[in-house]
């Protein structure tokens, strides 16, 4: 049997659906050849290293795999090039989906993490690449492991100008219109 394990990467960013389209999650799985440090040891993912399981990638919450989001090939959209693997999920219109954009935006969870099986792997010192292994999950999640990892939330503009106008209508004399 194969050991289940978690890589916290990747960034992300959340787009409102136009005219009635459900939201979408947009980010980097993976960055090919970013590396992460465990102790004392390190790991790094060879370019297309990952493959969907057979029964599809869930992506989810905090690795809770009964906080589901979306799923490989319907809901979820993924696309390994070169230097990364992205994502791109149709978020359906649950209270789950809200919660999560609402804790992108204010910054609670701020990366995503791979749930992944290793296939095989290479050792260099106390260096791990991962030449292939079998992706089962995708988290949304408050940390990241590999440098770099962001998570962005993007607004509309009618959300965009409300902030705006609303960090303006504190100074004195601030007026709509002037």
């Amino acid at each position: 049997m194969l050991k289940l394990e978690r890589r916290y990467i990747g960034d992300l960013e959340f787009r409102e659906g136009a005219d009635g389209a459900p939201p979408e999650l947009r980010g980097v799985v993976l960055k090919y050849g970013d590396v992460s440090t465990f102790g004392d040891w390190s790991e790094t993912f060879a370019p297309g290293s990952l493959r969907a399981a057979a029964d599809g990638v869930l992506l989810n919450r905090q690795h809770n795999r009964d906080a589901a989001l979306a799923r490989s090939p319907d809901t979820l959209e993924l696309e390994d090039g070169p230097e990364a693997m992205r994502m791109v999920a149709k978020l359906p219109d649950t209270t789950l989906a809200r919660d999560v954009l609402a804790l992108v935006r204010a910054r609670v969870l701020r990366s995503l993490s791979v749930e992944f099986h290793s296939t095989r792997e290479k050792w260099t010192g106390k260096r791990r690449e991962i030449l292939e292994a079998v992706l089962t999950g995708i988290g949304v999640v408050d940390r990241g492991a590999y440098p770099g990892s962001t998570v962005e939330a993007r607004s509309t503009a009618e959300d965009l100008e409300a902030r705006w106008k609303a960090a303006h209508t504190s100074r004195a004399g601030w007026r709509p219109g002037l």
